[in-house]
């Protein structure tokens, strides 16, 4: 195996336990709303947060390395898919950071200091949040698949309603 293919397989492995991460949170989300109790979210929601520090953005980190190391080193170099997908990753990355972490690190403060039922609020809140994050992850995915130059609006037609429906879903509720 040449160290382009290596370089290829690692970017696709970090991707899918990036992406595995965004819809593992939705998919507890789902699963656990109602279903569980406060206690059980917020051990939940504690338990999500630690793998997003510690395994879902370290593949993010990754994935993204590893996809530079890609258009720098073809021929073709910077072309739309390659742009696209960096901007995807890097709005994936401020909306954890700045939103989607925070809100999740404030129930589990709010379980914390008020006890779990009082943090159902914010479990509410970040569950929602979550489908958002998963909108943004899965455009980045079509871009990579699709690979879409700056002309084909059809494609640049259907990331955009990716982000569309995930955005209604997830702050319309």
């Amino acid at each position: 195996m040449g160290s382009d293919t290596a370089i290829l397989v690692l970017h696709i492995a970090a991707s899918l336990v990036w992406v595995g991460g965004g819809f593992s949170t939705v998919l507890t989300g789902t699963m656990r709303k109602g279903r569980a109790s406060a206690d059980a979210q917020v051990a939940q929601l504690q338990s999500l947060t630690f793998l997003g520090l510690y395994l879902f953005f370290p593949a993010m980190i990754i994935a993204v390395g590893s996809g530079l190391l890609m258009v720098m080193s073809a021929p073709q170099g910077w072309e739309a898919f390659a742009v696209l997908g960096l901007i995807g990753v890097a709005a994936t990355l401020a909306y954890n950071a700045l939103i989607l972490h925070p809100t999740g690190r404030r129930a589990v403060a709010v379980a914390r200091e008020r006890g779990t039922i009082a943090a159902l609020v914010e479990l509410k809140r970040f569950s929602r949040l979550a489908k958002f994050d998963l909108a943004l992850r899965v455009s980045v995915v079509a871009v990579m698949v699709i690979k879409p130059d700056w002309t084909d609006y059809a494609s640049l037609g259907v990331l955009a309603a990716i982000l569309a429906v995930g955005a209604m879903v997830s702050f319309a509720e």
